[in-house]
């Protein structure tokens, strides 16, 4: 790198980064992409090496603030949005990457893999109605550097959630087709076959999986549930012999437990439950997924209430942005009748999945600074369109005595504008919820609302 002549320009830089990664000599990659950075902070692609490249070095914190000061310099770079999304996402920070995935989105809806990794992303979090439609159109679309088998294989699993057995049985034959020893693929095909009642198939496809991956203990769960639902004493022991070998398999594995709790569960066998869930929360004690699965199968037995609630909340206390602690609490409140409990639970996961948004909207001055007293909360689906949220807001200003002209403007000086607002602002510090009426200006000849 030395020889190289001084006066190189960002673009010769970046591309002399990208033949040093390609290299793997990560420092001297680094050296030029900030050399490019230096000459042209413009250049998304520097700044997405530059983390990649810290990533590399195991610098995960460096890297995001890195992405992190791209996206606020660039903010319509949509492959920044998606590298800050991807790195999220990777972190179990679901919400938070769906966020920057959609604004990646919003930016170019064609970027490369967006689509996928949204769907995956909204698959995760359980929102599976948009998992669904956003892997069917990168699917359709038949990108070169889509793993077409992995992703029908996922959107197969979102259809399974919705209980759309045949649609999940077409992706999984069409992901067996391009991937034959896709033995997820398989076991996947064996539950569609259980749903459907073909016993035998479900045994066969089942089987298939363990031949092609006898040491996923997870596959031997599976096929004792299979083998659970006859109701033959041999079946009945078949799938007990396979619950052994999986823990023999993964005795050290949490999620195994789990699924052995669920199985117990299924037969009432209530102190074998919690004596398997008492065993995944030994081995991680620091999993919120743990104490979430401990709290969602004790919610299933009347007596283990409270207790499922206090799991709820140690979850909740260790990753307070997984939204289905947040649901899954609010049914549990809702049915020991603690309605508002629940109610403000359920608004606070809709709002961790996206499904909920919070709109601030308020006049600016020609100095683009806020109004004092005239912002309004709206609460809306995800699907409500920006400009309806302005018409309501418009709506309201000419009710309360304020002109608009053609033009946009606010009482011949302001401006609208709108942001979204975190929830936790509205609950800290309360503003007027669309439908409320706000309290009389002190000044008859000042039409703007005091500050909430």
């Amino acid at each position: 790198m030395s020889d190289q002549p001084k006066d190189f320009t960002a673009a010769e830089w970046l591309e002399q980064a990208l033949e040093a990664e390609d290299s793997d000599n990560t420092k001297t990659a680094l050296d030029a992409v900030e050399k490019a950075l230096k000459l042209d902070p413009t250049l998304g692609e520097a700044w997405r090496l530059k983390a990649s490249l810290l990533q590399d070095m195991d610098q995960p914190q460096e890297a995001f603030r890195v992405l992190n000061e791209a996206c606020q310099r660039l903010p319509h770079d949509a492959g920044c949005w998606f590298d800050i999304g991807a790195f999220l996402a990777t972190h179990n920070n679901l919400p938070q990457a769906i966020e920057c995935y959609m604004r990646c989105y919003n930016i170019d809806s064609s970027f490369p893999r967006i689509k996928t990794n949204l769907g995956m992303a909204f698959r995760e979090i359980h929102d599976f109605d948009n998992a669904v439609a956003l892997l069917t159109e990168a699917l359709e679309e038949n990108h070169q550097d889509l793993d077409k088998s992995r992703v029908l294989n996922r959107l197969a699993e979102a259809h399974i959630a919705l209980e759309h057995f045949d649609k999940a049985y077409e992706c999984l034959d069409q992901s067996l087709v391009l991937d034959e020893s896709n033995f997820t693929a398989m076991a996947n095909m064996a539950m569609v076959h259980l749903q459907r009642k073909e016993t035998e198939a479900a045994r066969s496809a089942i089987q298939n999986a363990i031949d092609k991956a006898p040491k996923d203990a997870n596959l031997y769960v599976m096929k004792a549930a299979i083998y659970d639902d006859s109701e033959k004493d041999e079946d009945r022991e078949t799938a007990n012999k396979a619950i052994e070998h999986a823990l023999k398999l993964a005795a050290d594995n949490p999620e195994i437990w789990i699924k052995v709790a669920n199985r117990h569960l299924h037969f009432e066998e209530i102190s074998e439950v919690i004596e398997c869930l008492d065993k995944a929360i030994e081995i991680a004690p620091d999993s919120y997924q743990v104490w979430h699965s401990r709290a969602f199968l004790l919610s299933q037995i009347p007596s283990q209430t409270e207790e499922s609630l206090r799991s709820f909340d140690q979850s909740i206390a260790l990753n307070p942005y997984f939204p289905g602690n947040w649901l899954m609490k609010a049914q549990v409140l809702h049915k020991v009748g603690r309605t508002q409990e629940a109610a403000a639970c359920h608004r606070r996961g809709l709002h961790l999945t996206g499904n909920l948004i919070i709109w601030g909207v308020f006049l600016i001055d020609d100095n683009n600074a806020p109004v004092e007293g005239t912002q309004v909360a709206v609460e809306t689906e995800r699907s409500v369109p920006q400009a309806k949220i302005v018409e309501q807001y418009v709506e309201r200003l000419k009710k309360e005595g304020h002109t608009i002209d053609d033009e946009g403007k606010v009482d011949n000086k302001y401006r609208i504008a709108m942001t979204q607002v975190p929830l936790e602002q509205v609950e800290d510090k309360p503003v007027y919820k669309d439908g409320e009426e706000p309290p009389k200006p002190k000044n008859s000849k000042n039409k703007r609302k005091k500050k909430s």
